[in-house]
């Protein structure tokens, strides 16, 4: 089983690749927006797969409020995503 990586520090702004494809080169934030929505997650929903709350998550989606790299992990980890370089 292969592991999903989540790489901090100057990774974070390189390409994002999600099994169901991101455009390469799209900001990490707005790569996971982008899948949110394309697999019908709703801010709840996507809340509970991760751990992050749910107010965060929601502001996160609709707002695009900044979150923490910390919080970022979570998400990406939550929706299988890995950051490559």
């Amino acid at each position: 089983m292969e592991s999903n990586y989540i790489l901090r520090g100057q990774a974070m702004a390189k390409v994002l690749s999600p099994r169901d494809g991101a455009n390469p080169g799209q900001p990490p934030s707005e790569a996971i927006r982008s899948i949110a929505r394309r697999r019908g997650l709703s801010a709840w929903k996507l809340a509970k797969l991760s751990g992050v709350n749910e107010h965060v998550v929601r502001r996160f989606l609709t707002q695009g409020c900044r979150i923490r790299s910390d919080t970022l992990d979570q998400l990406c980890v939550a929706l299988g995503l890995r950051l490559v370089e």
